[in-house]
Order: structure tokens, then C-alpha cells, then sequence
């Protein structure tokens, strides 16, 4: 008896404390309610007027005052369906007010921008909800927390990487050289097979090789991180149930080899442009910006399908049919003015497509990347990125149960 009343001093002492516990821990405060409804109307902006100059449907109306209080209201609608995700926040009315001033400052306002506006609103507005109770800094289970966890991990990250680099190309004559070798060879073979096809010259006088190399290389960068992190979790539960770590740092070891690996190709696609006349120019200082861009969208596509394929392990097969579809609606191995005019703005929806034409401005053709193309990339980037990372977070303790 005496047993038994002291482990139920200790049940209710333990119940008491989680109780406690749950209390101090608050939820997300007005200041991250705010800056996440701004970052919903500022992305749902950013979409539409890349839908406005780029994939234009309908005609523009005047912007008159019965538009604008439409705007305003489908806006205001939409902003109350999400303000019921975030438990009807005050800070809402603000978002309304910052809705109607943006869709006033649209050059081209017309009904199809306000659908797709408010669209956007939506679904960003929905993706945020999920995201919110995250950033809650008090919180055991929110971004601050787990990114001090993962600092921890520097030195772990950074020997990984070296000896995936090392441990690939080991006990080779040539070592590390293939880095170089094994791409530039298989892209000046496919470049000189194309060139047969489409001729030594492409368009405003750029070398065919030239023109493939500077599609191809940042496309290889994309397919081989994609396909490979497809299946990243899955091959490694092994290794995850031996020993604790963030599971992150598989898909930021991932990256960051590569990264090393893009980065040698990108090299020696640089001397192939030297020898065919293309020199370094000034907007050749985007080229981080925009590999930044692409490697944000790359691992937030990572981290949703490395999840996904640990219980599904068809995925990685899936992923590599889309991929390859994907090649031929990428223009790598032809201009996209070959296309119809009626055709050619479809190519907007995709981000990889803008990627490349934004990298061949800059190498090929001494242009700065068109900004409001890469929208879609920028902002569905970020917030695939934020929400994959609490995708993986809340289902990493459950990964080493699909062995």
C-alpha cells in the first residue's frame, strides 16, 4: 500500500509539472503572427504579378473604385479564412488594409490578378498556419530550438562531407579529377551530338556547346541532388538507428558534397566557354544569387520527398520518371522562342526552366536575370523549405520504425 501511494504521488506530481510545463510554454506571439501574414501577402503578390506580366489571362480593366472595393473585399474574405487558421488574430486587419494597397498598386489590375491574388492568399495563407506554432522560441518543438540543436552538429557536418567527397573517388588513378572529368566528358559528348542536330549556332550567335553547357550543368546539378535525395532517409536507417543524430544533416551532408561537385563542373564549363569566345562579364556576380535560389528549392523538394519515401518507397522511382519529363519541358537543349507565342508562357510555370534562362543571361548573353521570373522559384523555395524542415522534424522519431 505504502508502494502503491507513492507511485501515485509521483503519477500526479509528474502530471502536475507537464501541466506546469504546457502553461509556460505560449504560443507564437502578435510579432510572428504579423511578420508571417505579411510574408503571405508579400508571396501572394510576388506570384501574381509574375501571373500578370509573364502568364496574362484576360484584359486589363481601369482601376477604378468599384475595383478596388471588390479587391478589398475578395480579399478580406480570404484573409478571414485564414485569420480562423491563426485563431483570429488582431493582427489580420492590418493584412487587410496592405491587400487592398497592393492590388491598387498592380500597373494591370483585372479580374484574373485578383483570382489569382487571392488564390495564392489561400494556400500560402494555409501552408503558414502549419508553420506558425513553430516559431514559438519557448517551444522544445520550434525552429530556434532545433537549429541551436543542429549547430552542435558543425564538426560532424563538415567531416561527413569531406569523406563523402574522399571515400568516392578513392583508391582511382585520377582521385578527385573525375569530379572534372566524368561531367565536362559526358556534356561535350551530348553537346557535340545536339550540335550535329541543331548546328554550331543557336541564337544571337552563341556556340550550340555553349548554349547546352549552361543549361546542362545547373540541370545535372538539379537531377542528381533531387533523384539521389529522393531516397536519402530510406537507404540510411540503418545508420539512423545505430547512433542519434538531427536527420537533417543527411540531406545537408547531401548538399553540401553536391555543392562541391557543381561547383568543379561549373569550373570546367567556364573553360569550355573561354575557348568558344564567352568571357566573364559584370552580371556574372548573380550567379551566387541565383544558385542560392535553386539550392533553397532543391532542398525543399529534398525534404518532402525523403520523408515521403520512407513510407512509400516508390517514390524515388516516381521521382526519376518526373525528372525525366521534366528534362525535355526544360529548355537545355533548344531556345524556348522555338515555341509558340501560345505555348511559350506555360514555360513560366516552370521554375527550373526560369532558373536556366536567368543562368543563360548571365553567361551567355551579358543580361541581368529577368527577377520577376524567378517569383515562383524564390517564393515557392522559401516556403517548401520552412515547411519541409517541419515535415521531417515531426516525423523523424518515426522514420527507424520502416526498416
Amino acid at each position: 500500500i505504502s508502494f502503491l501511494t507513492q507511485k501515485t504521488s509521483i503519477t500526479e506530481t509528474a502530471t502536475m509539472k507537464s501541466q506546469v510545463i504546457t502553461i509556460s510554454n505560449p504560443g507564437p506571439s502578435a510579432f510572428y503572427q504579423l511578420v508571417m501574414c505579411i510574408a503571405v501577402v508579400i508571396s501572394a503578390m510576388l506570384i501574381t504579378v509574375q501571373f500578370s506580366e509573364h502568364i496574362w489571362m484576360g484584359h486589363p480593366f481601369l482601376t477604378t473604385p468599384v475595383l478596388i472595393i471588390i479587391a478589398i473585399g475578395l480579399s478580406l474574405y480570404a484573409i478571414l479564412i485564414i485569420s480562423y487558421r491563426y485563431n483570429e488574430s488582431k493582427e489580420m486587419f492590418g493584412v487587410v488594409l496592405a491587400s487592398g494597397i497592393i492590388l491598387m498598386g498592380l500597373v494591370n489590375v483585372s479580374v484574373s490578378n485578383i483570382i489569382v491574388f487571392n488564390i495564392n492568399l489561400l494556400i500560402f495563407g494555409n501552408i503558414a498556419s502549419h508553420i506558425l506554432p513553430y516559431l514559438s522560441p519557448v517551444q522544445k518543438k520550434s525552429y530556434s530550438y532545433w537549429l541551436r540543436s543542429l549547430s552542435q552538429y558543425r564538426s560532424l557536418i563538415h567531416l561527413w562531407i569531406k569523406y563523402q567527397i574522399l571515400s568516392r573517388y578513392s583508391q582511382t588513378f585520377l582521385g578527385i579529377l573525375w569530379i572534372i572529368i566524368q561531367p565536362l566528358a559526358t556534356s561535350l559528348i551530348l553537346a557535340v551530338g545536339f550540335s550535329q542536330l541543331f548546328g554550331s549556332q543557336i541564337e544571337d550567335d552563341v556556340p550550340f556547346v555553349s548554349f547546352f553547357l549552361s543549361g546542362l550543368t545547373f540541370w545535372n546539378f538539379f537531377h542528381t541532388y533531387v533523384l539521389a535525395g529522393s531516397d536519402l532517409l530510406a537507404s540510411s536507417i540503418d545508420l539512423q538507428i545505430r547512433v542519434y543524430f538531427p536527420r537533417e544533416i543527411l540531406v545537408l551532408v547531401h548538399l553540401g558534397k553536391s555543392l562541391i561537385e557543381f561547383l568543379f563542373t561549373l569550373v570546367s564549363m567556364i573553360i569550355v566557354n573561354l575557348l568558344f569566345g564567352i568571357f566573364p562579364n559584370i552580371y556574372w556576380l548573380y550567379l551566387p544569387i541565383l544558385v542560392l535560389i535553386q539550392c533553397v528549392l532543391m532542398t525543399g523538394f529534398v525534404l518532402y520527398l525523403s520523408v515521403i519515401s520512407v513510407y512509400i518507397r516508390d517514390i524515388p522511382r516516381l521521382t526519376g520518371v518526373v525528372l525525366q519529363l521534366l528534362f525535355y519541358l526544360t529548355p537545355l537543349i533548344y531556345p524556348i522562342i522555338i515555341w509558340p507565342d501560345a505555348l511559350e508562357k506555360y514555360f513560366q510555370l516552370n521554375p527550373i526552366a526560369m532558373l536556366v534562362n536567368a543562368y543563360r543571361n548571365v553567361l551567355l548573353y551579358h543580361q541581368a536575370p529577368d527577377m520577376v521570373s524567378l517569383h515562383s522559384a524564390v517564393v515557392i523555395g522559401i516556403w517548401s523549405l520552412m515547411a519541409g524542415y517541419i515535415f521531417l522534424k515531426t516525423n523523424e522519431s518515426q522514420i527507424s520504425d520502416y526498416r
